[in-house]
């Protein structure tokens, strides 16, 4: 499809200008070297070629079993070798139990990130249908999110 570029982050650390101006080309813009200087200029480092393969090992077997059980043929499509952690099923039991963990991570996310005083605040804006006051608290959380933005 002319729509979808596949870029692999290992290919763009090892192989930056290549890779970039292959995006470039996709995108319809004009490759220029000074693309690469950026770390001179933000508060964004260099991309870490090693990072690539880091989740293997910082994370718990557990989480990279349930990792490859859900996109292992995806990863093996890409070349990606598996870990040597052997594979897990994944019954409608620990699926639900997984989305339950999920759900409840999220919302703690939330908490943390914007406090339960503003969500408290958005939630009864939106159940009141009061639309400023929703508004008001939409802004809020976008300025936390912009904040938190490098």
């Amino acid at each position: 499809d002319a729509r979808i570029l596949d870029l692999r982050f290992e290919d763009l650390v090892t192989e930056p200008e290549t890779q970039l101006g292959r995006l470039c080309e996709f995108l319809g813009l004009a490759y220029d070297p000074l693309m690469l200087s950026y770390p001179a200029h933000t508060t964004y480092p260099a991309p870490d070629a090693s990072a690539a393969a880091r989740w293997k090992q910082k994370l718990a077997a557990r989480d990279v079993q349930l990792i490859e059980a859900r996109v292992r043929e995806t990863m093996q499509a890409w070349g990606y070798a598996p870990s040597e952690h052997p594979p897990l099923a994944v019954d409608a039991a620990l699926e639900a139990q997984l989305e339950d963990q999920d759900r409840k991570a999220r919302r703690q996310a939330r908490v943390e990130k914007y406090g339960l005083g503003l969500l408290a605040s958005h939630w009864l804006s939106r159940r009141l249908g009061w639309r400023s006051w929703q508004e008001r608290t939409e802004q809020r959380m976008m300025d936390i999110n912009r904040a938190s933005l490098r």
